[in-house]
C-alpha cells in the first residue's frame, strides 16, 4: 500500500508541474516544441523525486549539520538508485540545448552582461584550481556553482522550487538543491571569449572517478 500511494503521489506531482509549466511552454508558440520535452522530462524528475522523498527522512531546518547531511544523502542515494541509468542529455534534450545555448549567447552580448567575464573574475579572485567537470549524479560542489545573472535566469525555462540553474565554468548545470545533486548538465551553454583562453577544467572526461560525497 506504502508503494502505490508512493507512486500515485509521484504521478500527482508530475502532473501539477507540466501543467503549471506548460504555460510557459506554450508562450514560445511552438506547439510541443523543445521547452515543452524539457518541461516533461523535468515533471519525470519531479515524480521519480517525490515517490524517493516518501521513503527517506525529511530535510529539516535544523542546527545539527550532521542531521541536514545524513537527509541530503538518503535524498541523492535515493535518487541516485532510482535514476540509475541517468545520463547526460536527458533533461537538456539535443533540442533544448541548442535553443539554450542561442537564448544565453544572445543574452551575453546585452550590455552589463557579459557572463564569460563575470565568471572570469570570479575564478581570478579566488586563484583556485580548475573545477572537475560536473556530471550527472555527481554531488555539486556549491563552491564552484556560479550565480545566475539576471540577465540569463530570465532567458532559460521555469523549475520547480526544488531545482536550480547553476554555471559551472561555461556548462549549465541543472541541480537539485536538497539533494545537492547534479540532475543534468548543459556543456558549453556559455559562448566562447577571449576571456576564457586561460582558464581550463581538470581533466576528468578521460577516465572514471568516484562520486564526491560530503565527509
Amino acid at each position: 500500500m506504502g508503494s502505490f500511494r508512493a507512486v500515485a503521489v509521484g504521478m500527482a506531482a508530475m502532473a501539477l508541474w507540466t501543467a503549471a509549466a506548460g504555460g510557459f511552454a506554450r508562450q514560445e508558440g511552438h506547439g510541443y516544441g523543445p521547452l515543452d520535452r524539457f518541461q516533461s522530462a523535468v515533471g519525470e524528475y519531479m515524480a521519480l523525486r517525490e515517490v524517493v522523498k516518501q521513503t527517506t527522512p525529511p530535510l529539516k531546518i535544523t542546527p545539527d549539520a550532521e542531521d541536514i547531511r545524513a537527509a541530503s544523502n538518503a535524498i541523492a542515494e535515493g535518487i541516485l538508485r532510482t535514476r540509475s541509468s541517468a545520463k547526460e542529455g536527458d533533461i537538456f534534450n539535443a533540442d533544448v540545448a541548442e535553443l539554450l545555448r542561442l537564448r544565453i549567447g544572445a543574452s551575453s552580448r546585452e550590455p552589463g552582461c557579459d557572463v564569460a567575464e563575470i565568471v572570469a573574475a570570479e575564478r581570478d579572485d579566488h586563484g583556485v584550481p580548475p573545477p572537475q567537470r560536473p556530471l550527472v549524479h555527481d554531488r555539486l560542489d556549491w563552491g564552484r556553482g556560479l550565480f545566475m545573472p539576471w540577465c540569463v535566469l530570465r532567458v532559460l525555462p521555469l523549475v520547480p522550487d526544488e531545482l536550480q540553474f547553476r554555471f559551472v565554468e561555461r556548462d549549465l548545470v541543472l541541480v537539485d538543491i536538497e539533494a545537492g545533486l547534479v540532475v543534468d548538465v548543459l556543456p558549453d551553454a556559455l559562448p566562447p571569449r577571449v576571456s576564457w583562453k586561460n582558464l581550463r577544467y581538470a581533466d576528468t572526461r578521460a577516465g572514471s572517478r568516484g562520486r564526491r560525497w560530503p565527509s
